[in-house]
């Protein structure tokens, strides 16, 4: 995967009551400091990954 997909990957999740909206890091850049473009809100959470990581044994 290339740079530009994976900023486009949602990665932060507003916790606004109203809001909930999913954010990758393109929309975080347009934005200056941290906080929600589309609410205002300044509490942003990082989301999991789908799948979990396997790690193998030897």
């Amino acid at each position: 995967m290339n740079e530009e997909g994976e900023r486009d990957l949602k990665v932060y999740k507003c916790i606004n009551k109203e809001c909930k909206a999913e954010l990758s890091m393109n929309d975080l850049d347009n934005v200056q400091g941290i906080k929600c473009p589309f609410c205002g809100g300044r509490i942003l959470v990082k989301m999991r990954p789908k799948e979990a990581k396997r790690v193998g044994c030897e």
